[in-house]
């Protein structure tokens, strides 16, 4: 037996995206701090090294919030498209007992 919750899967839809824009949010804000006019570390030789060390991995997480931004709206596409398929397939199915029932088509 199929238990079929639109609510559930709704409230799923939402907090997928939620999560997406939330990661995409991030992303978009991520880079931008590094580059922003006088780096916060400085630019003496600690800062600088400091500096070296952190644009990459900064550049990284930014990519990988991007992807995630990215996994989170598929799920959230998918779940949508579910929810789609199985109520156009519950409709026929109705539309069938109904016609079978009325009419007595097999």
């Amino acid at each position: 037996m199929l238990v079929y919750d639109e609510g559930e899967l709704q409230r799923a839809v939402t907090l997928f995206q939620a999560a997406a824009d939330t990661g995409a949010e991030a992303a978009r804000m991520a880079p931008k701090n590094a580059d922003q006019g006088l780096p916060p570390w400085g630019s003496d030789p600690l800062g600088k090294a400091f500096g070296g060390q952190y644009k990459e991995p900064a550049d990284q997480l930014g990519a990988a919030l991007d992807q995630l931004a990215g996994l989170f709206h598929g799920v959230s596409d998918q779940l949508n498209a579910i929810t789609r398929q199985f109520n156009e397939t519950e409709a026929g199915n109705i539309e069938l007992v109904r016609r079978t029932a009325f009419d007595g088509r097999d």
